[in-house]
């Protein structure tokens, strides 16, 4: 195998390593909009995107918002902890 594609295995690899999920958790205290800020602002999505993901978390309880490094997903985890919503990286 040639290096310039070992090292485009590798990095394919590594990418899959460090792609972790943020699952956040439907509550019955934190309004809907402070969770639609926090997804446009934190991880950002689109405004669609922050209303379709914060309607998918107060419709069934749960939803992925977010796909990437650990470090962002603490972030965003951070950030849902303030307003007193529960996740969880997976």
């Amino acid at each position: 195998m040639p290096i310039e594609t070992e090292k485009s295995v590798q990095q394919t690899i590594i990418d899959q390593i460090n792609r972790w999920s943020l699952l956040a958790f439907n509550n019955d205290h934190t309004p809907f909009q402070m969770v639609f800020l926090i997804l446009k602002t934190v991880v950002p999505l689109s405004e669609e995107e922050a209303f379709e993901k914060t309607n998918i978390i107060h419709e069934n309880g749960k939803a992925i918002v977010y796909t990437g490094t650990f470090e962002h997903c603490q972030k965003i985890a951070a950030a849902l902890s303030k307003i007193k919503v529960d996740s969880e990286i997976i």
